[in-house]
């Protein structure tokens, strides 16, 4: 039973499978299937079981306090599970928010002063600090004509783990075009072979900073 749970989890077992397995670790030295089906009569399901009081759990044959309380804590331990899993995902959508708060207002002190369209290249370490940056463009507005290599070299050079694009659209919205759409996806790829990420993909408009990230695009060009 213990190999079959290492190779697949709890998938394919019976519920009083579950239970004879769980109440194993409790009563080490016991045969736990006839009190596993006992508690399943008793109580009708698996969670039946788990929300039962000690009293009612201590009255099955088998069942004593340390058996009793094992079970009880099941429920008590799955709450903590995932109330500490909505901290960490709050915690980690409030670091990525201010983050991202950081770097819009970093990139509009970049570009201030900028009247073409420009490719900043922004490169960070291991803990998301900014290690370099760069423009990458002479003022073309076309972002295709950038050159993937001269990126990946740059990135090389100082080392970079994660790495922003970041370029403007003077006069115009922050919409990805295609060819936007196309460079970011060969860029994507070019570094994803060489173990560095490709963080995201600002666009500068007239009135807005759009990420591509956390816009949808990510998951229709990745």
């Amino acid at each position: 039973m213990r190999n079959r749970y290492l190779a697949c989890g709890f998938s394919g077992f019976q519920e009083h499978e579950i239970l004879e397995m769980l109440l194993f670790y409790a009563l080490p030295r016991v045969n736990t299937n006839p009190i596993a089906h006992l508690l399943l009569n008793t109580f009708h399901s698996l969670s039946g079981v788990m929300d039962a009081d000690i009293t009612e759990l201590k009255k099955i044959p088998g069942i004593q306090d340390q058996a009793a309380i094992f079970l009880k804590m099941m429920p008590d331990l799955f709450r903590c599970y995932q109330l500490s899993k909505e901290k960490e995902e709050a915690n980690r959508v409030k670091l990525e928010i201010e983050r991202k708060a950081v770097m819009t207002a970093h990139l509009r002190n970049l570009y201030t002063g900028v009247s073409k369209e420009q490719v900043a290249l922004i490169l960070l370490d291991n803990s998301m600090q900014i290690i370099e940056q760069c423009f990458v463009s002479d003022g073309s507005a076309n972002l295709v004509s950038i050159s993937i290599r001269k990126i990946v070299e740059i990135a090389l050079k100082n080392n970079a783990v994660f790495v922003i694009l970041a370029h403007n659209h003077p006069a115009g919205s922050a919409a990805p075009s295609r060819e936007d759409m196309y460079v970011t996806k060969q860029l994507y790829n070019a570094l994803r072979y060489l173990d560095i990420t490709l963080q995201d993909h600002y666009i500068l408009g007239k009135d807005m900073i759009l990420s591509m990230r956390e816009h949808g695009f990510w998951e229709t060009l990745l």
